[in-house]
């Protein structure tokens, strides 16, 4: 097992909930412009990718369309889980 002590040398973001345990939180960059946000995934962000990967015309070129559960896995490999 690793210790709390060992985690918390590898990232800058280490998170102790408490009771709950050891947590990991990766820095993820967020990066503005005046028309631009780019940032992390969030689980609110499902219901827009899912939709956009159901459509023929969006999804022609990268795979094909994709149901709500397969758009769920890809989010979390993007997010790196």
């Amino acid at each position: 097992m690793v210790s709390a002590a060992h985690c918390r040398s590898l990232s800058a973001d280490f998170h102790d909930p408490g009771s709950v345990g050891v947590e990991f939180k990766p820095a993820i960059p967020r990066v503005m412009t005046d028309r631009l946000v780019l940032r992390g995934w969030r689980e609110v962000d499902l219901e827009a990718f899912a939709d956009m990967g159901a459509d023929a015309d969006v999804m022609r070129f990268v795979g094909g369309v994709v149901d709500r559960a397969q758009a769920w896995r890809m989010m979390a490999l993007f997010a790196g889980h």
